[in-house]
């Protein structure tokens, strides 16, 4: 045994020439004792707190006869720490771990020292200058595959990155076949230093306790194929999501996305898993629990509503997220279209064009909206107040108690019938049986409300209807009107006038300025005096009469007998002027001057006594 002993000796020695708290530990199976290799003999607690010493040591490898030794890890040795990687339960994790070492800490990498274990494995070594070393610690497992589970039902997971720290201990080179891979001396590490290596290991942990995500109702689930979370957690871009909580991206590989929280320059604060597309989190310094992973859409709601996930409900589907059921989609653009509300922003872009060219339909069929609405069961109620703003759309008002209606600038009298009938024809609808249920509940409304709907109708304000004053006169034709003043006439088109104007008071012929004509030759054959008739007609077309100069004007024969001639054209003189005016006449024979009729000519605008 001694000279066995010997040959491996000088690496021992150098292990407690070094600080480190060394163990003689199996070197094979103990059948008697049932004891495995690799195991200590007896308690080892003791040197937990005290080294042994050369002598001490050669003597226990030589009563237990064995050549391995093991290294306590912890305080006793120095702070000392390991990493255990086990390939056997990850295939491949040390050839990633070991890039990404070098990729993100290589300053670290350079330092650390390596031993290779008999498996394959891996076994880190380092110190911490400014830290008390913790027990061991789980870092990364997975879940055990279904040919593990029925050979060992009870072990759920498999560990493949563990610390080894107070209270662990590992094998030393060469016992057992573990070797030195990388032969450095074991490096003194910050706090921090050690906490970087220990989260990016952590990183590749496959059993994440993940945050509860937020659990649709029962209506939104009905409502989407898609949920608003899920379709966030979905398509979110990590990296630009959290810059805007003020991360940023640390380091990256095929793997995972690496990023400092906000606050510190360098390092990793939390992992992003992209095939699990959950964000890990290492760090105690945010809002967010350590050790913990969160879908996006959670991160989301802690850091921007502190939890509160009806706001972040409405957040994430005001900015386009959730897949809505196209029958939800259809039912919607259809009531929404009809009322004119915009419809929901994480709408398809399909059911987006439909909806533009629905809107523009309703708009061509219903430009001033409707007065129906859908209820949610799809009965059909009539909107007071949309009755009024169509009515008022189509130009609707009363005057002295009648219904008129304001087609461009024209005022027509209409019907009760009449309005009742034009809102009717308003109603436009595909669907033939929502059509009559539309109808029959206009219809029920009217019944009941008509009148009521007459009455508050706007009362027309005739200040804005043109009509004469003292000083002007105003004809209108189909092609326009003429404004007459006592020095000049002038014609206007209507797309210059600001007043409305009554139909009556429309002549329906165009207007053509012309030198002589038929009436004035008419009218020097059937007057004395010409260019008294001429002022007499001013007057009686003027509009405007001052009640405190009134004036009758009486047409008579020049024969003072009608049998010694007559028919000089008197009731053609007042047919061709009623076109320019309103008109009453009373033949002369059935005038009385008296408390009668002054008030008949009060009714009327012009009279004229034959």
């Amino acid at each position: 045994m001694g000279a066995t002993l010997s040959a491996v000796w000088s690496q021992v020695e150098k292990l407690i020439l070094d600080g480190i708290s060394v163990i003689p530990v199996r070197d094979k199976d103990d059948e008697a004792s049932v004891r495995l290799a690799k195991t200590p003999f007896g308690s080892w607690k003791k040197y937990q707190s005290q080294r042994v010493d050369k002598s001490e040591l050669w003597a226990l490898m030589e009563f237990h006869n064995t050549e391995a030794v093991g290294i306590v890890c912890g305080k006793i040795s120095g702070n000392l720490e390991a990493i255990d990687v086990d390939v056997k339960y990850k295939t491949g994790i040390d050839a990633i771990l070991f890039k990404d070492i070098k990729a993100i800490y290589p300053e670290l990498f350079v330092k650390l020292r390596i031993h290779k274990t008999p498996s394959g494995g891996w076994h880190i070594l380092y110190r911490v200058a400014d830290g008390e070393i913790p027990g061991n610690i789980k870092l990364a497992g997975r879940e055990a595959t279904n040919e593990e589970l029925i050979s060992s039902p009870k072990n759920k997971t498999y560990n493949f990155i563990e610390t080894r720290g107070e209270g662990g201990y590992i094998l030393a080179p060469p016992s057992l076949g573990y070797s030195i891979q990388k032969d450095a001396d074991i490096p003194v590490l910050t706090w921090e230093e050690r906490c970087s290596l220990i989260t990016l290991c952590e990183t590749y942990n496959e059993v994440i306790k993940v945050a509860p995500t937020y659990k649709p109702t029962k209506t939104e689930s009905e409502y989407y194929t898609e949920n608003p979370w899920d379709h966030f957690n979905v398509n979110c871009n990590p990296v630009e999501f959290l810059k805007e909580f003020g991360w940023e991206e640390f380091k990256s590989n095929p793997h995972f996305i690496w990023f400092t929280r906000p606050g510190k320059n360098k390092g990793v604060s939390a992992s992003w898993n992209i095939s699990k597309r959950v964000f890990f989190i290492f760090t105690s310094s945010t809002e967010l629990d350590a050790n913990k992973g969160y879908h996006p859409a959670t991160v989301l709601s802690e850091l921007k509503f502190a939890g509160d996930k009806r706001k972040t409900y409405q957040h994430l589907v005001s900015n386009g997220y959730g897949i809505v059921k196209p029958s939800i989609e259809k039912a919607i653009i259809k009531k929404r279209s009809l009322s004119g509300d915009p419809i929901p922003v994480n709408f398809s872009p399909a059911a987006k064009e439909q909806f533009e060219e629905l809107k523009s339909v309703i708009q061509q069929d219903h430009p001033y909206g409707i007065f129906w609405e859908h209820s949610d069961d799809e009965k059909i109620s009539i909107s007071r107040e949309g009755v009024y703003q169509v009515s008022n759309g189509l130009g609707f008002k009363t005057f002295d108690g009648k219904v008129v209606q304001i087609i461009d600038n024209v005022v027509y009298h209409r019907t009760e019938r009449y309005y009742y009938d034009t809102l009717k024809s308003y109603i436009k609808e595909e669907e033939a049986d929502i059509y009559e249920d539309i109808c029959n509940s206009y219809e029920s409304f009217i019944q009941k409300s008509g009148k009521f709907t007459i009455e508050r109708l706007p009362e027309l304000d005739d200040t804005t209807v043109l009509c004469d004053d003292m000083h002007t006169a105003y004809k209108c034709y189909n092609n326009g009107y003429l404004v007459i003043t006592a020095n000049d006439i002038t014609f206007n088109g209507y797309e210059l006038m600001d007043k409305l104007v009554w139909d009556h008071s429309i002549q329906k012929r165009n207007y053509a300025y012309g030198d002589g004509g038929k009436y004035i030759e008419y009218l020097k054959l059937a007057v004395t005096d010409f260019p008294q008739a001429k002022k007499v007609l001013g007057y009686l077309s003027h509009e405007y009469k001052d009640e405190t100069t009134g004036f009758i004007i009486v047409l008579t024969e020049q024969c003072p007998d009608p049998k010694q001639g007559g028919g000089s054209g008197k009731n053609v003189f007042c047919n061709l002027l009623k076109l320019t005016t309103t008109y009453t006449s009373k033949p002369g024979a059935q005038a009385k001057f008296d408390e009668k009729l002054f008030p008949e000519l009060e009714r009327s605008a012009n009279f004229r006594y034959k």
